[in-house]
């Protein structure tokens, strides 16, 4: 699985799914904004929707992170595919 995440990384001819990432993030924002604007009036405690929106963003970033474990000669095959 992180070969196919680091490939989107490292081949140019996979932009158009490098795009997705920033419209990816995107709406984890904009949905994590909206779930803490409507947890805020529901009778929850008040940070209930920070951590749901703090989970979304982990969730992202353990995502994005795992072809960083791939060593240099894994890159340079995958460049080359």
């Amino acid at each position: 699985m992180k070969e196919r995440i680091g490939e989107v990384f490292v081949n140019p001819r996979k932009v158009k799914q490098l795009v997705m990432w920033p419209t990816a993030l995107a709406g984890i924002v904009l949905i994590g904004i909206a779930i803490m604007a409507i947890l805020r009036f529901q009778s929850v405690d008040e940070n209930v929707g920070l951590v749901v929106f703090a989970y979304m963003l982990g969730g992202f970033a353990l995502f994005i992170a795992t072809p960083f474990s791939l060593t240099e000669e894994q890159f340079e095959e995958l460049k080359n595919k």
